[in-house]
């Protein structure tokens, strides 16, 4: 039974990054400059060391 929840949940997540990647292409966002972008403020932010 445990792995139908998981299953479920992986589908769910899927469908997240599905609808995040296809806004992406809509506004012509290139997700992983964005996600670098991102990863050097939240680590300044928190004062993450690399």
């Amino acid at each position: 039974m445990g792995d139908s929840i998981k299953g479920t949940f992986e589908e769910e997540l899927y469908d997240v990054l599905d609808y995040v990647n296809a806004l992406a292409n809509v506004y012509d966002i290139n997700l992983e400059k964005c996600m670098a972008r991102k990863e050097k403020l939240n680590n300044l932010k928190y004062r993450i060391d690399q």
